[in-house]
């Protein structure tokens, strides 16, 4: 017989579930809404855009040509790569030669130091060719390589930025794009990381919870000289959360602009996929304790929630638990599903706002996935939070690296 002490905390835990359940879905649904709210002024400053690039991207020249052709009437493209024996060298010369000779210059960085991560270094590098160049009423624009923006991305991720403004950075993010033919195995992994990194997506738009993401983010030029932005990237090894605390320890506020959502193309395979995983999660436990706090308890609550409950269950068709308890139990896993099926419907509407009804066919899998298999991947997502706890060491771009702390970074090799 079941004690009522532990009789109540299985329901206080179901009730938990249940309203995580709600809220989910009423945040996806308020995201989706606001996903086309219009977000362009004419506040248009001189804007750098830099790019680091490391070997070949999977749709390397889409990217290069989206960046050199942004409808903005004053902006520079700032390439960088570590060496000119870098794959994407001859690649992206031959992209400046061709389509943009004044819009567009490559740097070549060298090897970082063995205090922060070649990523950052080149970024360092590539402001420190247009540092003097850079005006304070200027903005500073970080892009990743892989992530393909569309023509409007750079008006929209500088327009919150006036110098009236109470944001002193502003962010897209990335939604993680599966490839459209794979085999189902293949493909389940690059499947699995699109659901999981969409579930992290949607949370954002409120100011409070806003963070910056290093692929997709602008800064003003004082902001950055104010808050040391340099300095702090100097003994780093991401770039977004030193960005987010600068802005927040100047009382600045971080603004995430729903059009600046970007398709980020992604093949993984089982292996590259829990790399992927971890090292997004040791960054966040490292950086940002209370966030990764925050997703521990999230996918804990969830899987505790939806374990329990089948258990019972399970244990009411055997005879083992009291059947009122077991029907209790059926009702909170019919009532989380009818939750996470509304999920599932309103995240549908982003991927189609945001990239159009023909890139449905890429998300295919991953949106059956959110929709039917929530409790599989919500275990997978939590293995991933508890996979950051193994140790500090991670593998990014072919290097592995230590984090000792947010401005303690050692390269192994």
């Amino acid at each position: 017989m079941m004690s009522m002490t532990l009789l109540v905390l299985l329901l206080l835990v179901w009730l938990a579930w249940l309203t995580q359940a709600i809220l989910s879905a009423w945040q996806v649904a308020w995201f989706s809404g606001n996903l086309l709210k219009p977000c362009y002024d004419n506040y248009h400053p001189r804007a750098w855009v830099i790019v680091p690039f490391k070997g070949l991207e999977h749709d390397l020249a889409g990217s290069l040509t989206s960046l050199l052709r942004q409808d903005y009437p004053d902006y520079r493209v700032v390439l960088v790569v570590e060496s000119e024996s870098d794959p994407a060298h001859p690649v992206l010369t031959e992209a400046i030669a061709a389509h943009a000779p004044s819009r567009a210059t490559l740097v070549i960085a060298g090897l970082a130091p063995p205090t922060r991560s070649q990523k950052l270094h080149n970024q360092l590098a590539a402001l420190a060719s247009i540092d003097v160049q850079s005006r304070d009423q200027d903005v500073w624009v970080f892009a990743d390589s892989d992530a393909v923006p569309g023509p409007q991305w750079l008006s929209g991720l500088v327009s919150p930025l006036s110098r009236t403004s109470k944001y002193g950075l502003s962010t897209g993010y990335r939604w993680l794009t599966p490839p459209r033919s794979a085999p189902l195995i293949e493909g389940l992994w690059s499947d699995v990381a699109c659901v999981l990194n969409s579930s992290v997506a949607c949370f954002l738009g409120r100011s409070t919870l806003n963070f910056a993401w290093g692929g997709s983010m602008a800064m003003p030029v004082s902001v950055a000289r104010r808050g040391g932005l340099i300095e702090r990237w100097s003994t780093a090894l991401t770039d977004d959360y030193p960005a987010s605390t600068l802005c927040r320890s100047l009382g600045l506020k971080i603004a995430f602009v729903p059009a600046c959502l970007v398709s980020s193309p992604v093949r993984l395979d089982e292996r590259s996929f829990w790399n992927f995983a971890r090292r997004q999660y040791l960054i966040t436990r490292v950086y940002a304790p209370a966030a990764y706090l925050g997703a521990l308890a999230l996918t804990g609550l969830y899987t505790l929630g939806f374990c329990t409950a089948a258990a019972t269950v399970v244990g009411g068709m055997l005879g083992r638990v009291e059947p009122r308890l077991a029907w209790i139990g059926l009702g909170g896993i019919l009532a989380v599903t009818t939750a996470d099926i509304t999920r599932s419907h309103y995240r549908r509407h982003v991927v189609r706002r945001a990239f159009g009804d023909t890139a449905m066919t890429n998300f295919r899998r991953a949106m059956w996935l959110d929709r039917w298999a929530t409790p599989m991947w919500m275990a997978l997502h939590l293995v991933a939070v508890l996979s950051a706890l193994s140790s500090r060491t991670l593998t990014w771009r072919g290097r592995r690296y230590r984090l000792r702390g947010p401005n303690a970074v050692e390269q192994l090799d």
